[in-house]
């Protein structure tokens, strides 16, 4: 398929393999195993759109918006999601649902809210995120760096492999389960003995 509009609407679009969507505007769009590895979106808009068993890894997201778009069972492996508009913040409704989001860098942003339940989040970088209300249920959180956050009123809830320094972070009124929860302690410089 050729995309040849500026605009798309309330479209499905299935076993695509483009190797760029620059400057489109998609709005109520379904994305369905879509091959869109090292995918260029620059400059694109998605809006109320869903992206199910697609592989977007090492996509370019730069100056991309996303408003209430829906990722679920997709790859987003390697993806700088920093370089998203200016203007947007990936938490106006933005959701992952068991998502591969290792080796991503989301540094810095506005994540207020946003959900990543069941995703598999090894060593994605958090540092400077405003991460208020996110809901990582269900995450495995592996070398995940979470530097000078704030996750006042995160959800942490079956969230497993995390390590957080509640001296670097705001954790305020943040949910966590046990034992998970003992990651908490391992900037702190304390032997743990069992």
């Amino acid at each position: 398929m050729t995309f040849d509009q500026a605009e798309y609407e309330a479209m499905t679009f299935e076993q695509l393999e483009p190797t760029k969507l620059e400057d489109i505007i998609f709005y109520d769009c379904t994305f369905q195993d879509c091959k869109l590895a090292e995918v260029s979106l620059k400059r694109a808009e998605f809006t109320e759109c869903t992206f199910v068993n697609c592989d977007l890894s090492m996509a370019n997201v730069t100056d991309v918006r996303f408003v209430e778009v829906v990722f679920r069972k997709s790859n987003l492996t390697g993806i700088n999601w920093s370089v998203i508009a200016k203007d947007n913040h990936l938490s106006v409704g933005v959701s992952f649902e068991e998502c591969g989001l290792t080796y991503g860098t989301l540094r810095g942003l506005d994540l207020q809210g946003c959900s990543f339940k069941d995703c598999l989040t090894h060593d994605v970088d958090f540092t400077d995120a405003l991460l208020t209300k996110a809901d990582f249920a269900g995450c495995d959180l592996q070398g995940s760096v979470f530097a000078s956050c704030n996750l006042a009123e995160a959800n942490f809830v079956g969230a497993k492999n995390y390590q957080i320094d509640v001296c670097d972070n705001n954790v305020r009124k943040a949910k966590f389960s046990f034992p998970e929860v003992m990651g908490l302690l391992a900037g702190s410089g304390i032997d743990l003995v069992r």
